[in-house]
């Protein structure tokens, strides 16, 4: 695979994401019933995230918890969230924790969780959250990321891990 390739890939999730989970500023004097469905304080967004980590339909690797609070994601004076925001943090986080324990076990040379790890991280196409918020429609995640990881080369999960997993790897050590 071609490092442009992966760059482009890398560069078109961040752009996803950036849309999906985008802060929308807007006047803090709204109250919560005339806000349109936004969130508009760290406390909200927490009980949203938490009610998303519920929800999502498959388990974190063995181990791995989500974090208790949103804290890594603030929301400035005057500015508020979509509910989606809550949604895109738990499911990503989960994305990368499974990421992470692929590229571990093959870093290790456990067949055995590296074969549990990839058939999880296969869920992630048809995850809720997945098929209402992410397009890919060509499926360039799946061929640049997951399919040659199931072939043994880790190169392009490495690098969407590295690229957009700062916040898992920030809160899951």
């Amino acid at each position: 695979m071609k490092k442009k390739s992966i760059l482009i890939l890398a560069t078109g999730v961040a752009a996803v994401l950036g849309i999906t989970v985008g802060v929308v500023g807007a006047s803090a004097q709204r109250d919560a019933q005339s806000n349109g469905g936004l969130l508009d304080t760290a406390t909200e967004l927490t009980k949203q995230y938490r009610a998303a980590a519920a929800a999502v339909p498959s388990p974190l690797p063995e181990g791995v918890t989500y974090p208790e609070t949103s804290d890594f994601v603030s929301l400035e004076k005057g500015a508020m969230a979509e509910p989606s925001v809550a949604d895109a943090i738990a499911n990503f986080y989960w994305l990368c924790a499974w990421e992470d324990a692929a590229i571990t076990a093959n870093a290790v040379g456990d067949k055995d969780a590296q074969a549990d790890a990839l058939a999880s991280i296969e869920k992630w196409e048809t995850l809720p959250f997945t098929t209402k918020h992410v397009i890919d429609t060509e499926r360039a995640w799946y061929a640049h990321v997951l399919e040659p990881a199931q072939r043994g080369d880790f190169a392009g999960m490495k690098d969407e891990y590295a690229s957009s997993c700062a916040m898992y790897k920030d809160h899951s050590k």
